[in-house]
């Protein structure tokens, strides 16, 4: 576990039991605050840190973009001295189509087409990297109509699977009348309440999604760093 001697006091939380007293819908939080070092952060490098509105087509599909200036695609350039495995996260919203994403015109993954507020990742093998200069590019797929936002481009110098495994916790969502698991989707957001991918992997009774997590079980087991977790069973509420 990640040291935390930085981290705000609270209650050491390695297992949840939610308890439902009958079937509607509810909202449980649980605040899990951070477990990661200062080394790790130190090996965040913040690429971008703008607002990008992206566009396909001409006319704007969102008021907002009317008064930003918009770019077809987005390229920008960093520099790496060694060849190491490396990940690169970013937030988008509104993707309804197909992007892709390049490093040094080799593909490396595509946006998730969910118009929702997200948190993404993508891992970035030795051999795509270029000592010096690298080339990093976002650009549609195909010519259908779509607005996108793009922020906070951030270079990790770690792994996908590492950076993604820096503590866990494991939950048990519980009927209080029958003492037994219920299915359950949970939620997880960061501190800006976007969604935040996790390192969780789908399996027999979980179907994941960034930053979605359904459990046909009622058990999680799901790798998280300072994320809240929003807890619901039945029709989605806003909080």
């Amino acid at each position: 576990m990640a040291d935390q001697k930085n981290c705000p006091k609270t209650t050491n939380l390695t297992r949840g039991e939610i308890r439902f007293t009958e079937i509607k819908t509810l909202v449980i939080l649980l605040l899990i605050f951070c477990a990661m070092s200062e080394k790790a952060i130190s090996q965040n490098r913040i690429l971008d840190s703008s607002t990008h509105y992206l566009r396909i087509g001409e006319q704007p599909e969102w008021d907002e973009f009317a008064n930003h200036t918009v770019q077809k695609e987005l390229t920008l350039s960093f520099e790496v001295s060694d060849q190491t495995e490396r990940t690169i996260s970013l937030r988008q919203s509104d993707v309804k189509q197909n992007w892709t994403v390049l490093l040094n015109d080799q593909k490396i993954g595509s946006l998730a087409t969910d118009g929702n507020d997200m948190r993404v990742y993508f891992k970035i093998l030795p051999e795509r990297i270029k000592l010096g200069e690298n080339k990093l590019t976002i650009r549609p797929a195909a010519n259908i109509g779509d607005d996108i936002v793009i922020s906070e481009i951030t270079l990790h110098e770690r792994p996908l699977n590492k950076l993604l495994d820096e503590a866990y916790i494991d939950i048990e969502i519980i009927d209080e009348k029958t003492h037994r698991p219920v299915p359950a989707k949970i939620t997880i957001v960061d501190a800006k309440r976007t969604l935040q991918t996790t390192g969780t992997l789908p399996a027999k009774h979980l179907a994941i999604r960034p930053g979605t997590v359904y459990t046909g079980t009622g058990r999680i087991f799901a790798d998280d760093t300072s994320r809240k977790i929003y807890h619901f069973r039945g029709e989605r509420i806003r909080v």
